[in-house]
């Protein structure tokens, strides 16, 4: 957030799609699990992170605060952005 607020002087929510694993995986076949996963009842929770561009081999950290009510706490990773990053 820092990095958009500073380059484009504003912030984005994130947006969340839900999916059925099987919806999901019939769009998005390169990310499709093996054969044999047991996907019944599964769902794919998608977050898309709108913000300022970011350049190849630069760190991200992202923390999402997941949950229901009493029980939610923070998803934290952190990752590289690959040379090949998508626009």
């Amino acid at each position: 957030m820092e990095l958009t607020r500073e380059a484009l002087g504003k912030t984005f929510e994130p947006s969340t799609v839900v999916d059925a694993a099987a919806k999901f995986f019939a769009r998005h076949t390169e990310l499709a699990p093996p054969a044999n996963a047991k996907l019944n009842n599964a769902l794919v929770v998608s977050v898309a992170l709108r913000g300022a561009a970011l350049k190849p081999g630069q760190t991200v950290q992202a923390v999402l605060h997941v949950g229901f009510g009493d029980d939610a706490g923070d998803f934290a990773f952190t990752f590289a952005v690959p040379a090949a990053a998508r626009r």
